[in-house]
């Protein structure tokens, strides 16, 4: 399995108040995460702004991927809904 295809721990303390769903739940390649509708619902919507937390394991809904910052790899992934 390619280390970039997995979801790392969220392990800042900030995280124990982010709601997302369990990384378990959602399958990704390079280019896509695959997820059920409840799941892409509990994602927080930042579709126009970005966390002004950004930490490890941390996953929101995005438009447009961001630049890569010298603190933290964000990976982008297409998402694809299973029902």
């Amino acid at each position: 399995m390619n280390k970039d295809n997995i979801i790392p721990p969220m392990t800042h303390p900030y995280g124990m108040c982010w709601q997302q769903p369990p990384t378990y739940l959602i399958l990704i390649d390079d280019t896509h995460a695959v997820m059920s509708r409840l799941d892409f619902e509990i994602l927080m919507d930042y579709t126009r702004s970005q966390p002004s937390a950004l930490y490890n394991g941390k996953m929101w809904k995005a438009q447009y991927e961001n630049e890569k910052t010298n603190e933290i790899d964000i990976a982008y992934r297409e998402i694809l809904i299973i029902d």
